[in-house]
């Protein structure tokens, strides 16, 4: 679901909002499905909660963390 739209819908909100998941949320969310927008949740969380930062270089080794792990 982390296709290139997302990815940098993700990356210029996390710039602008800073690592709040709410705020970055209410940034995007008019441009998700329903279904993106609790997957992308949830990795903002878990990318948040458990200190994992993410950039252009690891957004996708960081998402695909995220699923590992089962989240």
């Amino acid at each position: 679901m982390l296709n290139a739209v997302v990815k940098n819908l993700l990356l210029n909100a996390t710039k602008a909002c800073g690592p709040d998941v709410n705020d970055i949320m209410l940034f995007i969310m008019e441009q998700l499905t329903p279904a993106a927008y609790k997957e992308i949740k949830a990795f903002l969380t878990w990318s948040f909660t458990n200190k994992k930062p993410f950039g252009w270089g690891n957004i996708d080794d960081r998402y695909n963390e995220f699923k590992a792990e089962g989240a």
